[in-house]
């Protein structure tokens, strides 16, 4: 047997509204009660409500609700309001258990201040008015069976809010807005879609994503998962069912921008020339980065001077830049994509202006290397392609630089130096190169020398005088002089090709570097044969003269020789020699009475000696100008082997004519004069006066020797 009660909650009208107030009661849960108490069964509670008016009875369409445990909350709308004042009925079913005592009734706002238990009365409909209550707000009920023991149950609670609504559940809320949803997106990167529906008390908020528009972006969504493959914008649409009212969902679309990273910058310029503009570009990485636009700038200049205008960057000397290429937005909106490169900084580009220093003879069947000095010596690019652009009937060829004729003639040969003006732009120059037979290249070099006297030695105060430069008058007859020092390439002309010492240089133009005295007889003698000229110089060994023509080059003495030392000049032939001292000094004057040819003094743009900063080393012949009779290189470059035995006696004070110095006297030395300085000596070693002596077999450092002879 079982006894139902009603619990009845009296809620009052709000005060100056024209409307009554009703209260909703809205289950939102219903739970079980739980536990055991003394070994007391407790029951399971049906709970229900119903609405009704003042007078009890049920209002026009009212609904009852059961609810159980596990019930769904109930969603019955109610029927419009009777009038009066709403009651709620509460509905148990109390168990026929002998222990049963009664049932206590509490309820507690969303604030957590609990009220005092109301104890409604054992039995159906005997109501408990319940006042106070505030709209809007939760309320928990709380049901509780207390046991004539004084066991009371866990309870069974439902939670409602007093609503103002025609007696039913809260009124439908629709929805205005969706805010918040996200607007940027990056490809292959994951986007949760998300957003807050406006007003925050909208019945439906639950919502449902889709592309409408997926533009370039190959975009997809999976739940609330945004993904795309590339750039661009696209167009989603947020759907909310029964969001505008039941059976009309409410739909806004929105527009999000995916963008594509840059992941690296290519292609980027290494190398730059000081003093020439150089562009900077790049690629950007992928191929269809959102963000594109490189913004250049110098992170470390180094020694370079380098500055960066837009694109293009300039540097004023060498060395190694670090310049930065960013990408406003190129990693992630507000975050710059930057990378580093360096660039190697060449000097400033130097053109080449003239090549100059390039050998105007050659021999028939005799190499000759076409050397050359580039103008100026800073020019960037100085190396030279030789190339035959007419034989004159030469029949020449041109390997590796080396010049080869075949016959006598005029060749006209090109010297190209890529990128030698410019970047792309080659600097050509032809030169002429006369071929012919080192007799007549020597022929037509020597210079009259008139016949004169001169006062040979030096003046007492002249700085850097030497003991037995003694002044005396000398009396000279007409003579020829080589304009030049004899060169290499005439040496081997003359002695044959592979002649050459290793180590002397493949510039034919070049002085002799270290001649033997004995080498200087030898080749006057083979030049005036090979001339038709008749040799000067006679030897005899053991008796024998020796035979010129036949004479090999190999065969000539590397030792001091009594046989060589006693040669003998006749200088009535007409053949080649070497200067007296007296000739010597005689040309180098060239009609002057001062140290030097140009004066008293002589600086290193008139000749080639040592001084500090100078080249060290010897100069083609003819690089300094002519003294005033046009004799080249008579102070300086090497010094000159003469034909007088080294010895004071050409010194006596005493005037003579055409003297020769010392006679040889067997058992004597063979040291012969030399005069002029050279590349390695002092400028006092220059000087017209000076001269010293060497031995005849060995090789004297930096002296070679020129030809005379008669006029």
């Amino acid at each position: 047997m079982t006894r139902s009660g009603v619990l009845q909650y009296h809620l009052p009208p709000p005060p100056r509204s024209g409307l009554k107030l009703r209260f909703l009661i809205a289950f939102i849960a219903a739970l079980a009660l739980a536990g055991c108490f003394s070994s007391v069964f407790e029951p399971n509670y049906t709970l229900g409500i119903k609405g009704k008016n003042t007078a009890g009875d049920p209002g026009a369409g009212a609904i009852p609700e059961t609810l159980s445990p596990a019930g769904p909350a109930p969603t019955a709308q109610w029927a419009a309001a009777d009038p009066g004042d709403e009651l709620v009925t509460l509905t148990w079913t109390e168990p026929a258990d002998s222990g049963f005592d009664h049932v206590e009734i509490t309820w507690t706002p969303a604030d957590g201040t609990p009220v005092t238990p109301q104890t409604p009365p054992r039995g159906t409909g005997q109501p408990l008015t319940i006042s106070g209550l505030t709209n809007g707000t939760a309320y928990t009920f709380t049901l509780k069976t207390v046991y004539t023991d004084g066991t009371i149950s866990a309870g069974t609670s439902i939670v409602a809010t007093p609503t103002d609504g025609s007696g039913g559940p809260p009124p439908f809320v629709a929805v205005t807005n969706i805010s918040g949803v996200p607007t940027l997106a990056y490809a292959n990167t994951g986007l949760t879609l998300g957003g807050t529906v406006d007003p925050v008390n909208a019945t439906n908020q639950t919502i449902d994503w889709s592309v409408t528009n997926a533009g370039t972006t190959g975009a997809t969504i999976s739940g609330s998962t945004f993904n795309a493959t590339a750039g661009g914008t696209v167009t989603v649409t947020a759907t909310i069912v029964d969001g505008t009212a039941v059976g009309t969902a409410y739909t806004q679309d929105f527009t999000i921008d995916v963008m594509v990273p840059v992941t690296g910058i290519t292609g980027v310029p290494s190398a730059a020339t000081a003093g020439t503009p150089l562009a900077l570009t790049g690629t950007v990485a992928p191929a269809n980065a959102t963000n594109q636009t490189i913004v250049w700038s110098v992170t470390n200049a180094g020694t370079t001077g380098a500055t960066i205008s837009g694109s293009t960057f300039n540097a004023t000397a060498g060395g190694t830049v670090t310049v930065r290429a960013t990408i406003a937005n190129g990693t992630a909106v507000g975050i710059a994509y930057t990378q580093d490169f360096t660039i190697t900084v060449a000097p400033p580009f130097v053109g080449v202006t003239n090549i100059t220093g390039v050998t105007t003879a050659a021999y028939p069947n005799i190499g000759r290397t076409l050397g050359g000095t580039v103008v100026p010596a800073t020019a960037t690019n100085t190396g030279i392609v030789w190339s035959v652009k007419t034989q004159g009937g030469t029949s020449s060829t041109i390997i590796d630089g080396v010049l080869t004729a075949a016959a006598t003639g005029t060749v006209t040969v090109t010297a190209t130096i890529v990128d030698g003006t410019a970047a792309g732009t080659a600097y050509v120059q032809d030169f002429t190169i006369v071929v012919k037979t080192v007799t007549e290249q020597i022929a037509g070099e020597m210079v009259s020398i008139p016949a004169g006297t001169f006062t040979m030695g030096s003046p007492a105060g002249e700085s850097g005088r030497q003991t037995g430069e003694i002044q005396h008058s000398v009396t000279l007859s007409a003579f020829k002089m080589a304009k030049y020092e004899l060169t290499l390439g005439q040496f081997e002309a003359v002695m044959g090709a592979g002649t050459l010492i290793a180590g002397w240089g493949t510039n034919m133009d070049m002085p002799m570097p270290s001649a033997r005295w004995y080498e200087a007889i030898l080749i006057c003698n083979k030049l005036s044969i090979a001339a038709g000229l008749e040799p000067v110089y006679s030897i005899k060994v053991g008796g024998v003269e020796v035979d010129w023509a036949g004479l090999a080059y190999s065969s000539m003495p590397t030792l001091d020789n009594p046989d060589w030392n006693a040669v003998v000049m006749d200088r009535t032939k007409n053949g080649y020699r070497l200067p007296t001292s007296a000739e010597w000094e005689y040309a180098c004057r060239a009609g002057t009475t001062t140290t030097y040819s140009t004066g008293n003094n002589i600086t290193p743009d008139q000749a080639n000696y040592y001084y500090e900063g100078s080249p060290r080393r010897s100069m083609p012949v003819g690089t300094f100008a002519a003294n005033p009779w046009g004799l080249y290189d008579m102070h300086g470059n090497a010094a000159e082997f003469c034909w007088d035995l080294y010895g004071d006696g050409n010194y006596s004070g005493s005037p003579q004519t055409n003297p020769t110095g010392p006679v040889y006297t067997p058992g004597t030395s063979g040291s012969r004069v030399v005069r002029n300085g050279s590349w390695t000596t002092g400028v006092s070693n220059l000087r017209s006066a000076r001269r010293g002596g060497n031995g005849p077999a060995g090789r004297a450092y930096c002296t070679g020797f020129r030809l005379v002879c008669s006029q």
